[in-house]
């Protein structure tokens, strides 16, 4: 239940809105849904992860959870982060549809 302003059309006050920002604004409400509920599904994941508690959140990049862990704890780590992420992401979709997370060990961080 998010809001999201879309100020060419509030700053409008009136006045013609050209079709660019018409098609600007249009396209921003097909792609919000999508991107808060991405953000939702990322953020909620985030809570899991920290209560399996063998890890530290390094940085969150858009849809990217980067932890540092204790090397021997790292293969466990990881499996249990993805099952976490999948079970998280697939609670948020339609049925029938389906996410799976992927992740990986380094030993800096990767782009």
């Amino acid at each position: 239940h998010s809001r999201r302003w879309f100020w060419p059309i509030l700053e409008a006050k009136g006045r013609r809105i050209s079709k660019r920002v018409v098609g600007q604004v249009g396209r921003f409400c097909k792609n919000s849904p999508i991107q808060g509920t991405q953000a939702d599904m990322v953020k909620e994941a985030m809570i899991e992860i920290d209560k399996i508690g063998q890890g530290d959140l390094v940085n969150c990049v858009h849809d990217e959870l980067i932890y540092a862990v204790d090397e021997d704890k790292a293969e466990e780590f990881m499996e249990r982060v993805k099952n976490t992420m999948t079970e998280v992401a697939n609670k948020y979709l339609s049925e029938g549809i389906f996410m799976t997370a992927d992740a990986q060990i380094a030993d800096v961080w990767m782009k």
